[in-house]
């Protein structure tokens, strides 16, 4: 696949990434990474999707044009992988990992290989295939092909790739949660959240990562019983939803914002009732009727409201 080799050199330095630390993420050896910069070796598909993400930018629709007929519905399949696991959807996701295995596509790429293994990974977990202290040991393990000696307590100096950031997301979302280790998962979200900045992500990534993390952050803080960083953070992440411009976690964050508030006697019982309403219309609005839903429920246990459903 020929491509400008300028164009890569120029990405790597905008995201302030040495040649050897680039060739790191790639999996590749820098005299290697310096030939494709040369113009003097071509890359793949593969290759060219690796690039673009450890450099923090999405495969834009232009490269597109570069593609074989096969290569665009293996990119495709790719795509609509991600998608599917955002939105846990599982069974249709295990059907297209499997038919990318089959075609060899983790052949052929270390980092669309991280992806695809972490992706069966989660599915496996989720279907208790596997057990807490193995999962967690596969996600370091899978990290590590990226990220040498992962410390969680480093968090804020790593230039973290949306591979990285998914996989550690998963060890302190749910491998630490289930552990009960608490504490654990709320100080690992806090970096992610708190270093964003520092992270190779492109907006459409920034999108699907960033307002979940801050939402998840907020659940934990909220269920430890930290009611006025959890109403910090609620904010904070609704300023980062409006950031990135994906309001899809609006209505689940004012609902935060409302309790938090609440518990940490920012907000009186009035207060409370027209925040959760809010969460509600906002829930409508947003075409998100089964959330709408519960949170109608909800407000009629904890209040004794009934709002209509019509």
């Amino acid at each position: 696949m020929k491509i400008n080799n300028e164009l890569i050199v120029k990405l790597r330095k905008e995201s302030n990434l040495t040649q050897k630390e680039l060739a790191e993420k790639l999996f590749m050896s820098q005299q290697h990474l310096s030939r494709i910069e040369k113009g003097e070796n071509d890359i793949d598909l593969w290759g060219f999707i690796s690039i673009m993400q450890a450099v923090g930018r999405g495969g834009e629709d232009y490269w597109l044009l570069y593609l074989s007929t096969k290569e665009f519905e293996q990119y495709k399949q790719f795509v609509r992988l991600r998608h599917l696991m955002l939105t846990n959807d599982h069974k249709k996701a295990k059907t297209i990992i499997a038919n990318l295995i089959n075609k060899g596509i983790t052949r052929k790429s270390s980092t669309i290989s991280q992806y695809i293994q972490f992706s069966q990974l989660k599915i496996d977990y989720a279907d208790k295939k596997i057990s807490i202290p193995d999962a967690f040991e596969k996600s370091l393990a899978l990290l590590s092909m990226s990220l040498k000696n992962f410390d969680k307590d480093k968090i804020s100096t790593y230039r973290l790739t949306s591979n990285e950031i998914i996989i550690i997301s998963f060890i302190a979302i749910t491998l630490l949660r289930d552990k009960g280790e608490v504490q654990s998962s709320i100080a690992i979200l806090r970096d992610l959240v708190d270093s964003r900045e520092n992270f190779l992500l492109s907006a459409e990534e920034s999108r699907f990562i960033y307002p979940p993390l801050a939402f998840s952050l907020s659940n934990f803080l909220g269920k430890a019983g930290s009611y006025e960083e959890a109403f910090k953070v609620c904010h904070q992440a609704i300023d980062i939803c409006k950031e990135v411009n994906d309001f899809r976690l609006i209505p689940n964050l004012k609902y935060n914002l409302a309790f938090s508030g609440y518990y940490a006697k920012i907000y009186d019982e009035a207060a409370l009732k027209e925040l959760l309403l809010e969460a509600f219309y906002t829930a409508k609005a947003f075409g998100r009727h089964d959330l709408a839903k519960i949170l109608a429920e909800d407000i009629k246990e904890s209040l004794g409201i009934e709002i209509p459903q019509h």
